[in-house]
């Protein structure tokens, strides 16, 4: 029998965490207790339902993302009147930041520790704040899963210079300067630190093959 990964429970741990704490929230009426989620979710509904529908909602103050990834949902009344069509999406991008936490710490100890993995999502994943935030249609969450894949992405590169954990860090930090506008740090800043890796690893960055340069670039 195949052994269950130790980050995919964590996973499904923060699953059943993440359930619990929106069901509690949102029985005591507070999952819309943010002006701004009336907003985001105004957004997402306006862009297929009313009079001027389209593409042409998104802009202004917010970034897009979370606005395009609620179109899937906030077409049900009753999905988008509870905030859930909002809700849903923090909710899943706490779970991939509690996933992330527990790789990028197991992935960072040497050797490998699973306690202080497991202990690091525990201390992240029941934070109360995060644990509210979650359950409300606001954009953190999901500006929280962007940065830490991105994280965890370059943390694999580095040790493994396999390329589709590079490429997993600049989709992520692509994702998260379409969610906040700290993301746009986030990228220039990935560019840099992409840099010096390479220069660290011995790539070419002006002769040779150039490595150096293609990796920066991608």
């Amino acid at each position: 029998m195949k052994r269950v990964s130790p980050a995919l429970v964590a996973a499904m741990i923060a699953t059943i965490v993440s359930i619990a704490a929106f069901c509690v929230f949102y029985i005591q009426g507070s999952t819309l207790g943010y002006k701004d989620v009336f907003s985001h979710l105004e957004i997402g509904r306006r862009m297929i339902a009313g009079q001027s529908t389209g593409f042409g909602q998104l802009g202004g103050i917010w970034l897009p993302l979370q606005h395009l990834l609620m179109i899937p949902l906030v077409w049900s009344d009753a999905l988008y009147l509870s905030g859930i069509a909002g809700s849903v999406l923090s909710m899943g991008a706490y779970v991939v930041s509690v996933w992330a936490v527990f790789r990028i710490v197991y992935n960072l100890t040497s050797p490998p520790h699973l306690l202080a993995a497991w202990l690091a999502a525990a201390v992240f994943g029941l934070n109360p704040n995060l644990l509210y935030i979650q359950s409300t249609p606001m954009g953190e969450t999901i500006m929280y899963a962007s940065i830490l894949l991105t994280v965890l992405g370059l943390i694999r590169w580095v040790q493994t210079d396999r390329y589709q954990y590079l490429l997993l860090a600049s989709l992520s930090a692509f994702a998260l300067t379409l969610v906040r506008y700290e993301g746009w740090i986030t990228a220039v800043s990935l560019i840099g630190v992409v840099g010096y890796v390479c220069v660290r690893k011995g790539y070419a960055l002006v002769k040779g093959d150039q490595k150096a340069q293609g990796l920066t670039l991608a």
